[in-house]
Order: C-alpha cells, then sequence, then structure tokens
C-alpha cells in the first residue's frame, strides 16, 4: 500500500511503500524511481513529512510505533519518538 505523495521542489514526488518496506522518490519529468532509504530502515512506512530546507524527511512506522526522521545530506536515520507498551 502507497502513503503520500508528498511534491518535493525538484520536480520530484515522495511516496512510502508499506509492502516494499520503504520510501521512493519519482521523477515527474522521467517517471525515474529511486529509493531514499537504506535496506531494513523502515518497516511498515506512512505519514510522510518533508523538510526541504534541511533536507530531512520525517515518517511514522505502523510496525515499529515509532517516528522517524532521515537526513538526506548525511545519510543517517533517528527515531524522534517510540510509543511505550502498556
Amino acid at each position: 500500500m502507497l502513503t503520500g505523495p508528498l511534491y518535493n521542489t525538484n520536480n520530484s514526488f515522495i511516496v512510502a511503500d508499506r509492502r516494499l518496506k520503504n520510501i521512493f522518490q519519482v521523477d515527474v519529468t522521467t517517471g525515474t524511481t529511486s529509493q531514499l532509504l537504506p535496506v531494513g530502515t523502515a518497516s511498515k512506512p506512512i505519514a510522510l513529512a518533508y523538510d526541504s530546507t534541511n533536507m530531512l524527511l520525517y515518517w511514522t512506522d505502523a510496525d515499529t510505533h515509532t517516528i522517524n526522521k532521515y537526513s538526506l545530506l548525511a545519510h543517517r536515520s533517528t527515531v524522534i519518538y517510540r510509543r511505550r507498551a502498556g
């Protein structure tokens, strides 16, 4: 299941694919699709947000119950919130 899309200022849009367990960027002029996250970073990504100023991608993960951010500049993922059990 795809969620999104978010429109990016680079003539592209960003979508989350829960089945493929990743977030993708699609170029609107060429149709080229590229994977944004390293494999294994997301389990069931949903609810995208993109900070184009700082090139940060945010998403919630329905499987791990987390809110995450990924720096497209540093290529680093961080869990910024984790729901506590109970």
